[in-house]
């Protein structure tokens, strides 16, 4: 529902209205009604009407006594004074006429004073005095007119008018009256009128919602309509979502015959609001048990059977959307499953196949028509929400899901909905199947998802399409496939290939050996490899750079699974493989490039690394030189993995040959070198000038080494850092590639702190066991004792020879330095001065 509209006018039509208000618009002064109130206007002549005083029906124009003035804070004297207090048959007479000459309208100015006589009122009608009622009913009315005159001073008096209001809902007598003024008042605030601005931010939405379950019929559609108009603004919304009344309108919806049609709809609207907005904590939390899920259950069932109408079927939608919404949720998720939502959208989504044989699904009459079509993908979408892997439910979605994958011809959808529920079946099967293994062996789900992959990249590419030729803009927005829905409207070939990439993946990912074996097994790989093997240039669009990714992932799942895979892969693979290692260095700042080319440098670390097939035809087509030149131009996020599969590669003894003879921007050590200085940069290792070592204890701890909790993993911070740290890669590779290269002071003092840098990690290790047994108290025994204090001992002496070492270099190369720039200034000194 947009901004500004209701539907407020049409309910507002079915209650009593009040009798049409004068012509003439006019400013009433505060004043009394009545025989103390009630004064002659001293109007000479010909009478025409004043600023502060009110037409009189019962008498002519031409009288004077037609005009009399309204003195509200009589009226209030009349009801509070001390000698009139008890002549109740005096105030409700005094109500009566005051209600009747409010007709043409009420005045802003008056609206303190109106509140305080509604409070004195209200607090009559608490102690029993229900003589008021009927007269207070007509004063009400009068208040839903239009207010005539600037906003009232008292910014808080609107609003106390209306915690009146809804303090009387719960009056037999006055809810009706009441009612019909909150509905008046709130159409004028839709529309922007300035005295009602402030309601938006106040606590009313919450008393409106707190009270809504002790309303009588006859209002409560009406006040249902109130709240699902003010969930449209933030501050109200919030204000309703810490309300109480949750399992109430969960209730209304699952007993639709008792409610109207209006109030079942303006329920779904408040309830999607809250549990889908910003806080819906505290009505998750109501609903978060058996009772609220069977609730939310019922209330599918009974909406799905019941919807003849178009204005039904669209009500049925939005409550499965708004069990999409609870089904999200996971500690809703558990009550739903075991209040059986599941079976019951089961029963929707396969209403074709086998749900007209159940008794809710029996009378039931679906279409392709665009709502049923909604309620089809909303079905599915709560079935792999619900599914469970230990429940039988699994094998009945993916076998849902699976109908899609190949639809038949004979079932009621249109072409252009078949398309899109196979590639919504695509792009959920791989989260089902993957909890559900079993049942995908059961489905054929390789062998048909295989085929279907095959088909769709062997077939002639097709021309992107506009959105609007399949699918109206009604079904674009309602479509669930996510981030992908233009993508896979304009280019359905692509998207097909790309979800069955992505659920083979995640089938892979799922730890069964055989089900990766079944599909190296059916030429898997040979399809990838062949889909590899087509040229992609730096102009190719990003939707072809994913589908290459999400391919090489595959390719990776698939050979980290089962080694046997690797042998698939082969060298044609390793000859595919080999262009995406040499993207251009300008398009790998494009983010889908930079992830192409990593999961290119997986692949070699996975398919190629320690395999005796693929290894030598990757040297064989200088395989490490293109690695190292990627190592020298890529991203830093990109250096653990060509790292990794460069320390993997080089323990054959001809990958080192190869990383010797590298020669880019210089040898390979002074590169490695550099990564390492940069590393430790970003470590924050704590160092002396030039890169000398400066803590004796821990020398080679970075920032969250030195910070980390006594709580250490198994084997301490200093020997898990030493895996998870891109130096221990670069610590192996920089002693396989020699010293070639290495003549700057900066690099060979780096240098002699990598030759020892598992002798300081065991250093640091041992001084990591003294700290550990320090804070739980324990003390070591003499003979531990002694062997931590030579332990510590030798690391310092070891940190005092690597530094002598290091300084020693720079002393030479500043030695070196002034022998060369005294020899410079030498040979100036010799040199002839030119006349």
């Amino acid at each position: 529902m947009e901004v500004g509209t209701s539907r407020l006018p049409a309910l507002r039509a079915g209650l009593p209205q009040p009798p049409p208000t004068a012509h003439i618009q006019t400013y009433v002064r505060p004043g009394l009604v009545g025989a103390a109130a009630l004064q002659s206007s001293p109007v000479p002549g010909t009478f025409t009407q004043r600023a502060d005083t009110l037409p009189r029906d019962d008498v002519p124009e031409t009288d004077p006594q037609r005009y009399v003035t309204v003195n509200l804070e009589k009226v209030i004297s009349l009801l509070t004074h001390k000698h009139t207090v008890a002549n109740t048959d005096r105030h409700v007479h005094i109500l009566g006429k005051l209600a009747k000459h409010m007709e043409p309208g009420v005045s802003s100015a008056d609206i303190p004073n109106f509140v305080k006589l509604l409070s004195i009122c209200a607090e009559r009608i608490r102690g029993g005095s229900t003589q008021y009622t009927d007269s207070l009913c007509g004063v009400i009315r009068a208040l839903g007119r239009p207010w005539t005159g600037p906003p009232p001073a008292e910014a808080d008096s609107v609003l106390h008018l209306f915690e009146h209001l809804v303090e009387f809902l719960s009056v037999a007598s006055l809810a009706e009256a009441s009612c019909a003024t909150l509905v008046a008042l709130h159409e004028r605030l839709l529309g922007g009128e300035t005295a009602l601005i402030a309601l938006r931010d106040s606590h009313v939405p919450l008393q409106l919602a707190d009270a809504l379950p002790t309303l009588g019929a006859a209002v409560r559609p009406a006040i249902l309509e109130i709240l699902s108009d003010d969930v449209q603004w933030p501050t109200a919304l919030e204000e309703i979502s810490r309300s109480t009344c949750g399992v109430y309108l969960c209730r209304t919806l699952a007993d639709p015959d008792a409610h109207s049609p209006a109030e079942l709809a303006a329920a779904c609207d408040v309830l999607t609001a809250v549990l889908d907005g910003p806080s819906p904590a505290a009505w998750q939390t109501q609903l978060n048990n058996d009772d609220g899920a069977r609730l939310i259950r019922d209330a599918v069932r009974r909406a799905a059977a019941a919807a003849e109408t178009l204005a039904a079927r669209h009500r049925r939608n939005d409550i499965v959307g708004l069990a999409l919404v609870l089904a999200a949720v996971p500690p809703l998720r558990d009550a739903l499953r075991r209040a059986g939502l599941l079976d019951t959208v089961l029963r929707l989504a396969l209403w074709q196949e086998s749900g007209r044989r159940h008794p809710d699904t029996r009378n039931m009459r679906l279409s392709n028509a665009p709502e049923d079509f909604e309620l089809h993908k909303l079905a599915m979408t709560i079935c792999i929400q619900l599914v469970d892997p230990e429940s039988s439910g699994g094998a009945k979605v993916l076998a849902l899901l699976f109908s899609q994958v190949s639809p038949d011809d004979s079932s009621r959808w249109t072409p252009a909905q078949r398309e899109e529920l196979q590639l919504m079946s695509l792009a959920l099967v791989g989260a089902v199947a993957a909890s559900n293994l079993a049942a995908y062996r059961e489905q054929r789900g390789n062998t048909r998802l295989l085929s279907l992959l095959e088909s769709t990249l062997t077939a002639p590419l097709q021309p992107p399409r506009a959105a609007n030729t399949l699918y109206n803009a009604a079904e674009l927005r309602n479509g669930l496939l996510g981030a992908h829905t233009d993508f896979a409207v304009a280019w359905p070939q692509r998207a097909a290939a790309q979800y069955c990439l992505r659920a083979l993946a995640r089938v892979c990912s799922a730890g069964d050996a055989s089900l990766c074996a079944d599909l190296g097994d059916q030429g898997a790989l040979g399809v990838l490899v062949a889909y590899l093997e087509r040229p992609l240039d730096d102009t190719a669009e990003l939707v072809e750079v994913v589908m290459r990714t999400d391919a090489l992932q595959l390719v990776v799942a698939l050979c980290a699974a089962v080694p046997h895979n690797k042998e698939l892969f082969g060298v044609a693979g390793v000859a595919a493989l080999m262009p995406y290692l040499r993207t251009p260095p300008a398009v790998t700042c494009v983010p889908e490039w930079q992830v192409l080319l990593g999961a290119a440098v997986t692949c070699v670390w996975t398919c190629v690394a320690g395999c005796a097939l693929t290894e030598p035809g990757f040297l064989a087509r200088e395989g490490v030189f293109v690695l190292m030149d990627v190592l020298a131009a890529c991203p830093s996020s990109l250096h653990p993995l060509v790292l990794g599969a460069l320390s993997d590669l080089t323990e054959n003894p001809e990958a080192v040959k190869h990383l010797q003879a590298w020669r880019g921007p210089g040898p390979a050590a002074p590169l490695l070198l550099a990564l390492w200085r940069a590393e430790e940069q970003a470590m924050a290792v704590t160092q002396a000038e030039h890169g000398v070592l400066a803590d004796d204890a821990t020398p080679l701890a970075g920032r969250t080494q030195r910070r980390s909790s006594l709580t250490l993993p198994p084997g301490g911070v200093a020997a898990s850092e030493v895996f998870e740290n891109r130096r221990g890669k670069l610590y192996a590779l920089v002693g396989r590639a020699g010293a070639a290269g290495v003549t700057d002071p900066a690099d060979r003092v780096t240098a002699v702190a990598v030759a020892h840098y598992l002798r300081l990690k065991r250093g640091e290790a041992w001084t990591e066991i003294r700290l550990e047994l320090a804070s739980e108290g324990v003390a070591p025994t003499e003979a531990d004792a002694a062997l931590l204090g030579q332990m510590e001992a030798a690391n310092g002496a070891l940190v005092q020879h690597i530094r002598s070492e290091q300084s020693a270099i720079l002393q030479g190369a500043l030695q070196q330095e002034l022998a060369r720039e005294a020899e410079t200034y030498t040979a100036l000194l010799s040199s002839p001065v030119p006349r």
